[in-house]
């Protein structure tokens, strides 16, 4: 990503983006850190989360008005609105295993698995696509894609420069980039902006629920949209 592209103008209003988040865990934080470091951006107005420390923790680094901190998400709409967006990142349960495999069939023929792996020597995500003319191979750092007919490679750097503002975010930048994203489509109301749509995010989560339920069931589990 450019510096121009980083710094775009996210709105023409004369203030930033707002928003309330649902949580001040691990997650939120990463989000609410996104309006500290951008505040022109955006800015956190309100919080719920059931947990004290959390909540009074979180909003004091918001610096939000006390009628605007909440114990559970059902007091916020018990409010008029007051902010443009809410990010919902309440905690869930995580209780994953060690070592998991998924395999999954498409309907066009494709298949797919996933492994999760807790005993490695190193850490983040890989990927391998494998077509019929090219295969990518990928991790947090670069894509390779190789053509095998001709067996040329095309390598791309994913590696976020020393430059790179979003870069001090997890998952290799990822985290900031997703935010940026988020605050232009929510200040443009522009949809199309989004780098995933919430028919194909909807998707993914009902597939993470049936592998988790495959899993503790060993059972085969259809997903239908």
């Amino acid at each position: 990503m450019s510096s121009k592209e980083i710094w775009e103008p996210v709105t023409t209003a004369a203030r930033p983006v707002t928003a309330i988040t649902l949580g001040a865990g691990a997650r939120d934080n990463t989000y609410g850190n996104f309006a500290i470091s951008f505040p022109e951006m955006l800015s956190i107005v309100g919080v719920a989360e059931p947990i004290p420390i959390r909540r009074e923790r979180y909003a004091r680094r918001h610096e939000i008005l006390p009628g605007h901190v909440f114990t559970t998400w059902e007091h916020v709409f018990e409010r008029s609105k007051f902010a443009d967006a809410i990010i919902i990142s309440t905690p869930m349960e995580n209780d994953q295993p060690d070592h998991y495999v998924c395999a999954m069939t498409f309907d066009v023929g494709i298949t797919a698995s996933f492994n999760m792996e807790a005993f490695t020597s190193y850490h983040g995500r890989r990927i391998h696509i494998m077509g019929s003319m090219k295969d990518i191979r990928g991790d947090m750092q670069e894509f390779i894609m190789t053509d095998f007919m001709t067996r040329e490679s095309t390598t791309f750097d994913n590696t976020a420069g020393e430059n790179d503002p979003f870069g001090a975010s997890g998952h290799g930048g990822g985290d900031w980039r997703l935010m940026y994203d988020w605050v232009k489509a929510v200040a443009k109301q522009y949809p199309s902006m989004l780098t995933s749509t919430i028919d194909a995010s909807i998707e993914s989560h009902l597939m993470g629920f049936a592998a988790r339920k495959s899993r503790l069931g060993g059972t085969i589990e259809a997903i239908r949209i």
